[in-house]
This record gives structure tokens, C-alpha cells and sequence, in this order.
């Protein structure tokens, strides 16, 4: 796994054994959609190895945190970012709790859970951390009906092989 395009391109990514990659595919469809995020504040939800905040970076963000509460997801971010040369924000904590507690807001979340953990209430949760107008992507299984929360619109949603991508927008 290696990091798509910008700044960064081809640096490999390592990643703990127990998690389940974004395939380089569905991070290239998504970065093709989001188009510029130049100068976006990032946020990696259950950032596992870090490849969506990193490849955020990569394409001229101007700044990414990462939250995980795996051990050893929070080493290889830490890592990947040493091999990168670029400084960020990690957080080792679960991200529930980070949500609750943060204060930051963001232009762009990536919300990548464990499948089983992924819901409609985690996608509404994180409207608290993001500007408004700003966009949360959410990975989740394919079977997986995504739609509208109280303070999220659902604007795209794209389904590739057992990955479903909903791209969300904040209102006000």
C-alpha cells in the first residue's frame, strides 16, 4: 500500500496486521471526487495506518489529525508520518470519546470504523467536529443503507466490490 499522488507519492505505507486497508482503488475514486482540498483542515477517524489523512497531506492539506485507539494503528501513523517527514497530530483514543471531547472543527472527515461499528448515529456524531459546509466521507459495507442524519446530508454515494463510499455535507 502506497500513498496515490502529490508530495508523497509512492512512499510506502505500513499498516497493522489486524486492520482492513482502503484498497488504493476506492482512495483514488475518493480523492478523484473530492477534487482540491488545498489548505483543508483533515481529520482520520479510526486512521489505521493514516493512508487517508496522509494522502490528504500528500495533496496539499494544511493540516491533519489522527485518532485510533489501536496500539499498534497509532505506531504505524506515527511511523508512516516519520517516513513521510511530516508532523500531525495523533491521538490515541477512541474516537467516540474524541468526538465528544474535541473541540477542533474541520473542512474534511474520512470516517473509516470497523464495519461492524459503523452506523448512522457515528455519521450524525461527527457533525460536532466539522465546519459547516465541510464534507465527511464514510466507508462502510456495501449492504449498508446510508442516508441523511439530522445534521448531515448524504450527497454522493458510490459502491465499489463489498465497499460502499458516502460522501456527506454538513448543514449549517
Amino acid at each position: 500500500m502506497h500513498i496515490i499522488a502529490g508530495k508523497f507519492k509512492n512512499l510506502r505505507l505500513d499498516y497493522p496486521k489486524k486492520i482492513r486497508p482502503t484498497s488504493q482503488k476506492v482512495r483514488e475514486a475518493v480523492f478523484d471526487i473530492l477534487g482540491d482540498i488545498e489548505g483543508y483542515s483533515v481529520l482520520d477517524l479510526y486512521a489505521g495506518s493514516g493512508a487517508y489523512g496522509i494522502e490528504s497531506l500528500s495533496r496539499g492539506a494544511g493540516s491533519a489529525a489522527f485518532v485510533d485507539l489501536s496500539k499498534g494503528s497509532v505506531a504505524s501513523v506515527r511511523a508512516n508520518l516519520a517516513r513521510a517527514k511530516s508532523f500531525a497530530k495523533v491521538y490515541k483514543i477512541d474516537a467516540i470519546i474524541f468526538l465528544k471531547r474535541n473541540k477542533l472543527k474541520f473542512d474534511l472527515i474520512f470516517l473509516d470504523p470497523p464495519y461492524e461499528d459503523q452506523s448512522l448515529e457515528l455519521i450524525d456524531m461527527t457533525s460536532s467536529a466539522i465546519k459547516p459546509g465541510g464534507t465527511l466521507v464514510a466507508e462502510a459495507p456495501k449492504k449498508m443503507d446510508l442516508t441523511d442524519t439530522g445534521s448531515m446530508k448524504l450527497v454522493d454515494r458510490r459502491v465499489y466490490g463489498d465497499t460502499l463510499v458516502g460522501f456527506y455535507r454538513k448543514l449549517k
